[in-house]
């Protein structure tokens, strides 16, 4: 019996610690594949095509760290710049721009200023680019959408505003005469850039298709053109009725507007190559039509060629967009 008493002893010694590690092993079972690190994120969700990207989940939080959370894109920041008369101070507006419209009516402008500039605020949404009326240089039309809002000057830029005189004095005249090169250089300067052709259409007639930016019927009270101009561009926004859906003002007449886009034919395709920032050797699309031109010149699908730097400029202009995700001064 003494012999057999170390023995037993030993044995149950070894089946209590078995017996724990088995009851910790139990306890430890259900909480494994619920810890992450740093290093491998718990849940893993890959965006596939068609699909918006959605964040990971944040780890469990413990003593140690406190997870936090990013937004799925920049918060937009309501204007808080008093811009009579078309500022919209409504904040049921849908997030700046980012749900998308479709119709104008669905839209009331909003102003903004930038560094004194004036930009109204162009909200996501599609519309149908070109025209089915005979213009051959505008079809075939073809369905043009936009994700994300962007910013566009309410005006064509001024005489004031780009420190030099054109062929038109004056301080609130267009800034005409000007090549392609020097109105790219002159909005990068201000952080932004030339509007697309897509852009510049759908900012003028917006989801409606309209053929001028205030209607599908020509209104000479809404224009500087050839009829009533006296051989000469207006102070810009001086014709307040024929303000586009989003407030801009001056798409029809006055100066003609230079888009970064290069001229090519239709359907429209920002991925063909038309948008090649690095060509100076190929016309580039002006739109809107100017003091010097008839009604036809004036619809919303017009687009002419114009070569970036070997012509005359004397009836061209422009006005820059901006991201509607940078953040607001």
């Amino acid at each position: 019996m003494s012999k057999r008493l170390p023995r037993l002893l030993r044995w149950l010694d070894a089946r209590r610690w078995r017996n724990l590690t088995i009851a910790g092993l139990l306890i430890a079972l259900p909480l494994i594949g619920c810890v992450g690190t740093d290093e491998t994120p718990l849940y893993l969700i890959t965006a596939q095509p068609g699909m918006s990207p959605m964040p990971s989940l944040p780890p469990t939080p413990s003593a140690a760290a406190t997870p936090t959370s990013a937004p799925l894109s920049p918060t937009p920041v309501l204007p808080t710049t008093a811009l009579a008369p078309a500022l919209a101070t409504s904040t049921t507006l849908p997030s700046l721009g980012y749900s998308p419209v479709a119709s104008n009516r669905d839209w009331t402008p909003i102003l903004q200023s930038f560094d004194g500039v004036v930009m109204a605020l162009v909200p996501a949404g599609c519309f149908s680019m070109g025209s089915q009326n005979g213009d051959e240089e505008a079809s075939p039309t073809n369905l043009q959408c936009f994700e994300r809002p962007f910013w566009i000057d309410r005006t064509e830029v001024t005489n004031a505003q780009f420190g030099s005189q054109g062929l038109v004095p004056g301080p609130d005249r267009p800034r005409d005469s000007v090549n392609y090169l020097d109105a790219s250089a002159w909005c990068a300067q201000r952080g932004a850039r030339l509007p697309t052709e897509a852009e510049w259409e759908y900012a003028a007639r917006g989801p409606d298709g309209l053929i001028y930016p205030w209607g599908d019927t020509f209104d000479p009270d809404n224009a500087v053109y050839v009829l009533n101009a006296q051989g000469q561009s207006a102070n810009v926004g001086s014709h307040p009725g024929g303000a586009s859906w989003v407030g801009a003002l001056d798409m029809a007449g006055n100066v003609w507007e230079w888009t970064s886009t290069l001229y090519a034919p239709y359907p429209y395709d920002p991925l063909d190559g038309r948008e090649n920032p690095d060509d100076w050797d190929s016309p580039r699309v002006i739109r809107g039509g100017s003091y010097d031109n008839e009604a036809p010149f004036l619809r919303t699908s017009t687009r002419k060629a114009k070569h970036p730097l070997l012509e005359w400029y004397g009836y061209v202009g422009f006005r820059c967009v901006r991201p509607a995700d940078l953040q607001l001064p």
